[in-house]
C-alpha cells in the first residue's frame, strides 16, 4: 500500500534534525523520490530527491515480495499492448471474508481515504478490512503485520510484542511469511559507526537468532535485508552509501550458518549509485545503475544484462518489473528467461512505476502506476496509481484506477 511499500510510517524517527539513520531507506526512498520526481531530471538526482522526501516525512506500508530468479537477462525489447480488466466498484461497504490463509491485497478506499479495503488476487473478492494498518508493514500475504514493537493479525490482534526496528519496522519479512530478517543495532550510532548484526526473528514469539556480525553503521547511512528466505536458508544484506544513497556493500549469507556466500563492494567506485534488487530466495540479485540492470546468479557470477531498473521479481522467479523511468519508455513486465516483454503500462511522460507486490506462492504481479493526471502530492503523502494485477501471460487480472495503495 502506497514502494515500499506502501506505508504511513514515521520516517527518520532517529534523529530528525539531522539526516541521521535511514535504516529500511530503500523502499521508502524510492516511493518518495519518484511522487515528487520532474520528468526530466536524471536518474542519479531522483535518489537526492529520495532523501529529501525522506527528510519531509511519509513513508508508506509495501507488501513486497521478491523471489528467485536462475535464467540468463537480455535487453527488453519493445513495448507491446495489454489489456484491461473492469475494477471493483466502490466505496466498499461489506466486511472483507476470506480466510487468513488467502493473499490479499490492502489498499486506501478510492471513496473514502481512512477506510482500509482488501481484495484477493484474483479480484473477486474485496471489502472493507479489519483494522487501520497505518504505520504497519505486512508479509506478503498480508495476514500479520508488524511495527516497530508490536505483531498483529488482520484483525488487529497482538500476536507478539518485541524491538522490530526504532519506532517503525527496520527489516524484510521472511518468504515464509512468520519470521522476520532485522538488522541490528536500530539507533543512532554516533560518529565512530557500530558493527551491526544479522538477526532471524519469529513474529509470532518475538524470539531472536543472531545470523552473523556483518556491517557497519554510521550516521547517515541504513543496513537493510533485500531478501529474506528460510525456504532457500539465504539473506541479502545491503549497507548504503553516505547519505543513504546508493550501495557500499552487499552480502549473501547462509542464514543457517551465518556464512558469508559472496559479497560486492562499492566503496572506491566513482560510478553512478548501485541500487540492489534481489529474488525473495537470494539467489539472484539485481545490481541498477542508471537505466540498466546487472543480474548476478548464486554463486556471485553475473548471468545476465536488462536494459531499465529491475524493480522487484514475481514469486516464482519467472518475470521481473522493469522501470524506464526517465528513458521515455513504459514500464513493462519481462521475462527473465529470455527477455521479452510480456506486458508494458501505459506510455508517456509521467508514467512510471510507483509500488508493487508479488502474488505469494505464484506468479502474478501486482503494479501500481503513477498517472501524472493524478495530483502528484495525493493524500496524507501517498500518490494515487493505476493499479494493475498481470498473470503470467500478460493477461490483466484486474485494473483499479485512481487508488491510493
Amino acid at each position: 500500500m502506497a514502494k515500499i511499500r506502501d506505508d504511513v510510517r514515521s520516517a527518520f524517527a532517529r534523529e530528525q534534525d539531522g539526516l541521521g539513520d535511514v535504516a529500511d531507506a530503500r523502499e521508502r526512498l524510492v516511493r518518495q523520490a519518484l511522487a515528487t520526481r520532474e520528468p526530466q531530471a536524471s536518474h542519479q538526482w531522483q535518489w537526492a530527491a529520495a532523501i529529501a522526501a525522506l527528510l519531509i516525512g511519509a513513508t508508506v506500508i509495501t507488501t513486497f515480495a521478491l523471489i528467485r530468479g536462475n535464467s540468463r537477462s537480455h535487453a527488453v525489447p519493445a513495448a507491446t499492448p495489454s489489456s484491461r480488466a473492469q475494477a471493483s466498484p466502490t466505496p466498499l461497504r461489506n466486511e472483507l471474508s476470506v480466510s487468513d490463509s488467502t493473499p490479499i491485497i490492502i489498499y486506501h478506499d478510492p471513496s473514502t481515504f481512512d477506510q482500509i479495503d482488501g481484495i484477493t488476487w484474483d479480484g473477486r473478492v474485496s471489502g472493507k478490512f479489519p483494522f487501520d494498518t497505518t504505520g504497519f508493514s505486512s508479509n506478503p500475504a498480508a495476514n500479520l503485520f508488524v511495527t516497530g514493537n508490536a505483531v498483529r493479525d488482520r484483525k488487529g490482534a497482538l500476536v507478539a510484542s518485541g524491538t522490530f526496528g526504532f519506532k517503525y519496522f527496520q527489516g524484510m519479512w521472511a518468504d515464509d511469511e512468520v519470521h522476520l530478517c532485522v538488522m541490528t543495532p536500530f539507533d543512532n550510532p554516533g560518529g565512530t559507526g557500530l558493527p551491526t548484526t544479522l538477526q532471524l526473528v519469529d513474529a509470532h514469539t518475538a524470539s531472536t537468532r543472531n545470523v552473523v556480525r556483518v556491517g557497519t553503521l554510521y550516521n547517515q547511512t541504513s543496513m537493510t535485508v533485500a531478501a529474506c528466505s528460510t525456504e532457500f536458508d539465504r539473506a541479502v544484506v545491503v549497507q548504503s552509501a553516505g547519505q543513504g544513497i546508493g550501495t557500499a556493500q552487499y552480502w549473501v549469507v547462509e542464514l543457517s550458518s551465518g556464512k558469508i556466500l559472496w559479497t560486492h563492494n562499492f566503496q572506491e567506485s566513482t560510478a553512478p549509485p548501485v541500487q540492489i534488487v534481489s529474488s525473495r530466495d537470494g539467489q539472484t540479485v539485481a545490481e541498477v545503475q542508471g537505466q540498466g540492470s546487472t543480474l548476478f546468479g548464486p554463486d556471485g557470477r553475473a548471468i545476465g544484462h536488462m536494459v531499465g531498473a529491475v524493480q522487484t521479481f514475481s514469486w516464482d522467479g519467472s518475470l521481473a518489473v522493469v522501470d524506464t523511468g526517465n528513458a521515455g519508455g513504459p514500464a513493462t513486465i519481462v521475462r527473465v528467461s529470455n527477455g521479452s516483454t510480456v506486458w508494458s503500462g501505459p506510455s508517456g511522460p509521467g508514467f512510471y512505476v510507483y509500488n508493487y507486490a508479488a502474488q505469494p506462492d505464484g506468479a502474478d504481479l501486482a503494479i501500481g502506476i503513477r498517472n501524472p493526471a493524478y495530483p502528484i502530492n495525493g493524500v496524507a503523502g501517498f500518490s494515487a496509481v493505476d493499479l494493475y494485477i498481470v498473470a503470467p501471460d500478460g493477461r490483466v487480472v484486474m485494473e483499479m484506477k485512481n487508488i491510493y495503495w
